[in-house]
């Protein structure tokens, strides 16, 4: 709790974040990026998930690795 007020104005900040997923992810999963959420609805294998910031929204790429 008290490292709260220290990390807090560092959450969200890094709009070029992305969350990357090597292996499988189901519906149900909910993912955020600077407060933009993308709820997962169909499985993913492989992907990037990150946000464009100009359209408000997450989108995927596939990962080739």
């Amino acid at each position: 709790m008290n490292k709260i007020t220290e990390y807090l104005p560092h959450i969200d900040i890094n709009e070029n974040a992305y969350v990357e997923v090597y292996g499988t992810i189901y519906p149900g999963i909910q993912i955020e990026i600077c407060h933009v959420p993308f709820s997962v609805t169909q499985i993913y294998k492989k992907t990037r998930f990150r946000l464009d910031k100009p359209h408000g929204e997450i989108i995927t790429d596939f990962l080739d690795r």
